[in-house]
């Protein structure tokens, strides 16, 4: 009876020992699961807030760089393209209606008018508005940004037959590797990079796709 009585408490004692057992892993697992779930959170989050960051960082740039680009068609380095009605200079903002800008406005975005019909019309708008100093003004300044720009296009102009000859002694010497040839086109292109740049340009129109030494004699 005894021997029963102890087998029957050593069984109870097992099994208890056994399903706390089984309690404690059934927890630990719990937990792992638990933790690695907020692992998860944690981590989707930070990705979260960090792509904020990154987009609010890019519009903020955005806004940057289109605040410092050059206003107003009288500007000497206004843009070409404009998605809407071209501002006033900056020189010319605080002098004038907002009446005054509509009739800008209405002038510049006629292209009906030769540019001789709109600069004409231009110096009147000044005149009936006190601003033709200023116009006078920022016409010679443009001016001055044209002439110099039509002259460093010249030098270029100028120089590439120079730099066509130099450029062709590098491509077409066999005692240089292509390694040396590209290093003697880099030490070319520091010399004078505007006018490499557009041999380069050039070349490439022609010889796309191919090597400079792939068909070499």
């Amino acid at each position: 009876m005894s021997v029963a009585k102890d087998k029957s408490t050593t069984t109870k004692a097992r099994y208890k020992k056994h399903v706390d057992h089984q309690a404690a892993h059934q927890s630990f697992a719990y937990c792992t699961v638990n933790r690695f779930s907020l692992f998860q959170r944690l981590r989707t989050h930070f990705l979260t807030t960090v792509m904020k960051l990154v987009i609010i960082l890019l519009a903020f740039v955005a806004v940057a760089a289109s605040a410092q680009r050059p206003v107003g068609p009288l500007h000497p380095k206004a843009p070409k393209i404009h998605y809407g009605p071209p501002p006033l200079p900056r020189e010319l903002a605080y002098f004038v209606t907002t009446e005054a800008r509509r009739e800008y406005w209405g002038i510049i975005s006629n292209r009906t008018l030769t540019i001789r019909q709109q600069n004409k019309r231009i110096k009147q708008w000044a005149e009936d508005n006190h601003i033709s100093k200023q116009v006078k003004e920022i016409r010679k300044d443009r001016k001055k940004y044209r002439d110099a720009l039509k002259k460093e296009v010249q030098d270029v102009i100028d120089f590439l037959p120079e730099a066509f000859k130099q450029f062709s002694a590098v491509l077409e010497n066999k005692d240089l590797t292509p390694d040396e040839i590209d290093q003697r086109k880099a030490e070319l292109m520091k010399l004078n990079p505007e006018v490499f740049r557009t041999l380069k340009f050039i070349f490439k129109q022609f010889i796309e796709g191919h090597g400079p030494y792939e068909f070499a004699e």
